[in-house]
């Protein structure tokens, strides 16, 4: 009884059809649907949406009440067009003096008369001109997040996701410049002057080389199942890099405070070979001593 039962039951339930399934706001907007504003006055402005005053007055930890907490946006959620724009202009200002600052390291190891490179030194300003170029396409990548054709990946995060240069490799590119150098003026490769020109561009481009490869196998392991990758980078692991790399960065923030991070970390050579401190020019018309109190407040 009970199967005859269920198989009526069967026969009367109608039959499953399979919809096709609607393209969703961000697949019909390249990975960027949540960029698309409504023309109207909080789509445009949003005032009645977010508090203005929350983003444009300063407010102080010590204040009674301490600092209330910004107000809270989903990964998709729609920004009205005002506050995009702003929000996008304060994080770019505040990121394009840190993206700079690797070029302007690594070429600057090149100017100094004990390891000059004058071929290097000159690339000061192509190298930063570089940086912004790339990090603003791959940021645009990044945050599209294009589906590859004919297949289940995708290229970019679809986060915001900020590309650039990144200080942990700064240590390894300065280091094989420096040493470029150095070999040519053992070897006596350098001219009269003591210029050793384009030697280290030539330690450069073997660093530039170096990150090809290393990226072409990081690429590699971003094809691994999340599975597999889990096994090579447990959360021990990524954690204590995290941990690391943010105390490494506690550093930067401390020689920023004193004037920037050229002139800290060059302070003292600067003061035995010139008799007197290094000026920071990373600072606009603002040229002062490295911790010197105007920078410090």
């Amino acid at each position: 009884a009970g199967r005859r039962a269920a198989i009526k039951m069967a026969e009367e339930s109608p039959e499953e059809t399979t919809e096709p399934k609607t393209p969703t706001l961000e697949e019909e907007g390249a990975g960027c649907g949540v960029c698309a504003v409504t023309p109207d006055f909080d789509g445009l402005i949003g005032t009645r949406k977010y508090d203005y005053s929350y983003l444009c007055t300063p407010s102080m930890p010590w204040a009674g009440g301490g600092v209330s907490p910004p107000m809270f946006l989903g990964k998709d959620e729609k920004l009205p067009l005002m506050l995009a724009l702003l929000m996008g202009l304060q994080h770019s200002l505040a990121m394009v003096s840190g993206i700079a600052t690797n070029p302007l390291l690594i070429a600057g190891d090149a100017c100094f008369p004990w390891q000059l490179d004058s071929a290097m030194c000159d690339s000061q300003s192509y190298l930063i001109s570089a940086a912004w170029i790339t990090s603003g396409i791959l940021t645009v990548v990044q945050v599209f997040r294009l589906k590859l054709c004919g297949s289940k990946y995708y290229l970019g995060t679809g986060l915001i996701s900020v590309m650039g240069s990144s200080f942990t490799f700064l240590p390894v590119a300065r280091d094989m410049v420096v040493s470029e150098i150095f070999e040519a003026q053992q070897e006596g490769k350098c001219n009269s002057d003591g210029d050793c020109v384009g030697y280290g561009k030539k330690g450069y481009g073997k660093f530039l080389g170096t990150a090809m490869v290393a990226g072409l196998f990081e690429l590699g392991l971003a094809m691994l199942p999340p599975q597999i990758r889990r096994k090579f980078f447990p959360d021990v692991v990524t954690g204590v890099a995290v941990m690391l790399i943010g105390g490494a960065l506690i550093s930067a923030g401390i020689k920023y405070i004193g004037g920037g991070v050229f002139c800290a970390e060059n302070d003292l050579s600067a003061s035995a070979s010139f008799g007197g401190p290094q000026l920071c020019t990373e600072n606009g018309n603002v040229v002062l001593p490295f911790g010197a109190p105007e920078y410090i407040g």
